[in-house]
């Protein structure tokens, strides 16, 4: 195994969560979610939750900036059927990307691939959990000659819990996963203190499970775990979607002959 130095994963980690952005009711873009880009052989596509993909069954009009330049996201999308109260909401959705956003985004970004996919472990000394994405907080909406806003904030902790501590919302076990983050600061590898910014807008960002060796303070490496989906402040939880439920969308948007998801 490869470790590295905590630092260098918080530093990195906005490679790992490419920023969408989309606009407001007078056509001016701002930051609005997050997602996990992904290749599975020749196939590229985002991982992101689902109502951050779709509003009201429908493509939200999304896009993202590349290393060159921005990219519409006007290929397929699909997502799992979810009716209140009936099934478990998933809320996690795949957008596919076309081959010159892709090329623009792997300039910038990592891909995960297939490889790089794990499953959550129980709370254990030394596994901890690396959440990513773009909060509203950070980046905040200017005009644009400014440029677009695109800070990432990275978190890491072993508070991976039960998702059934966050009641009345649809979610199982078996599908979800929770991390508690109760802490408004925390110290920077550095040395410094980071004041934790509220959460928002980081929906859709990924979660890495990670092995920390606290003596030396480095780390192994980073398996994809989840999909960020809900963030509530009274129990200061993250609700996260285990990524295994993004395969068969995937399946989905490399052969749109057998769907089974809605588009």
């Amino acid at each position: 195994m490869v470790w590295v130095d905590i630092a260098t994963i918080i530093e990195t980690a906005y490679k790992r969560v490419v920023p969408l952005y989309t606009f407001d009711e007078r056509g001016r873009p701002y930051l609005y979610a997050s997602a996990v880009p992904f290749q599975n052989g020749a196939h590229r596509f985002l991982i992101t939750a689902a109502h951050c993909a779709f509003e009201n069954r429908k493509p939200r009009p999304l896009f993202v900036f590349g290393d060159s330049k921005p990219h519409a996201l006007i290929e397929l999308r699909g997502a799992w059927e979810y009716q209140q109260g009936q099934q478990t909401d998933l809320d996690i959705a795949v957008i596919g990307l076309g081959e010159r956003c892709a090329n623009d985004l792997q300039a910038r970004h990592w891909f995960s691939s297939p490889e790089d996919v794990s499953v959550v472990k129980p709370k254990t000394p030394g596994i901890h959990y690396l959440i990513v994405g773009y909060p509203a907080s950070r980046n905040k909406r200017r005009p644009v000659q400014f440029g677009l806003p695109s800070r990432a904030t990275a978190l890491i902790t072993g508070d991976i819990c039960s998702v059934m501590t966050v009641q009345g919302i649809d979610k199982t076990e078996e599908a979800h996963f929770a991390i508690a983050f109760p802490h408004k600061k925390i110290d920077t590898p550095g040395g410094g203190v980071f004041h934790v910014p509220p959460p928002y807008g980081m929906s859709g960002g990924g979660v890495w499970r990670v092995e920390i060796d606290t003596v030396h303070r480095l780390v192994g490496k980073a398996f994809l775990v989840g999909i960020g989906v809900e963030y509530h402040k009274a129990q200061r939880t993250f609700v996260v979607t285990r990524v295994q439920a993004a395969a068969p969308l995937a399946m989905d948007l490399m052969d749109p002959s057998t769907p089974t998801t809605v588009a």
